[in-house]
C-alpha cells in the first residue's frame, strides 16, 4: 500500500481504482471503489468506529443512498434501483428497516405509476397497503400480519371512476361482504 503524504501543493487527478480514506490511527472513516459484483457501480461509504454509517451508490439500475444505525444495520434506504419486496420501487422509493441482523422492511414507499406506501410487521410480513394509480384513483388493503395474511387481504377499500367498494375478506379470497357505491 503507497501512502501519499499530504503536500502544499494541488495535484490536477488522482488515478486509483478505490480510495481509502483513515484517521490518525489508520482505522477506516471512508472509502470510494468501484464495486465488481456485476452491478457496475460506484460507492461511496462513511465509517465510525469501523462501523458503516452511510452509503451513496450508483450504477447501470440507477442510484441510492443508505444509512445505518451504531450497530452497523441497515435504517433507511432511498433509491431508484430495484429494491428488497416484489413491489419495488422503479422510479424512486424510500424504505424503512427495523435496524436488526434480520434487515427487515417495516416501510416502503414507491412511485409505481402512482404512488404505493407499504407497512410491515417485525416478522416482515405486509400489514397494509396505501396505493394510488395512474387515473389518480386510491385504495387500501389491510392485511393479518402472517403468511396467509401477506398473500390475501382481509379487507379492500377501493375507488375507481364510477363509484367505490368496500369489500371483507374471510381466508383466503373468500369474500364475507361488500359494499359499493355508485356516482353519476
Amino acid at each position: 500500500v503507497q501512502v501519499i503524504k499530504a503536500q502544499q501543493e494541488v495535484l490536477e487527478s488522482i488515478t486509483t481504482r478505490a480510495l481509502i480514506v483513515v484517521d490518525d490511527n489508520g482505522n477506516t472513516v471512508a472509502t470510494l471503489k468501484k464495486q465488481s459484483d456485476g452491478y457496475g457501480g460506484t460507492f461511496l461509504d462513511i465509517f465510525h468506529d469501523d462501523m458503516p454509517t452511510a452509503s451513496i451508490g450508483g450504477g447501470k439500475d440507477g442510484g441510492f443512498v443508505t444509512v445505518f444505525n451504531d450497530e452497523g444495520h441497515r435504517t433507511v434506504s432511498m433509491q431508484n434501483n430495484p429494491g428488497p419486496k416484489p413491489y419495488s420501487p422503479t422510479q424512486g422509493g424510500i424504505a424503512v428497516f427495523d435496524g436488526t441482523s434480520d434487515d427487515t422492511v417495516l416501510l416502503t414507499m414507491a412511485n409505481q405509476g402512482g404512488g404505493r406506501i407499504e407497512t410491515y410487521n417485525s416478522k416482515g410480513f405486509l400489514t397494509a397497503v396505501i396505493t394510488s394509480n395512474d387515473q389518480g384513483h386510491g385504495g387500501l388493503a389491510l392485511n393479518r400480519g402472517d403468511l396467509l395474511g401477506s398473500l390475501y387481504s382481509d379487507v379492500l377499500l377501493s375507488v375507481g371512476e364510477n363509484g367505490g367498494y368496500l369489500f371483507f375478506f374471510y381466508l383466503e379470497n373468500n369474500i364475507l361482504a361488500v359494499f359499493y357505491t355508485h356516482l353519476r
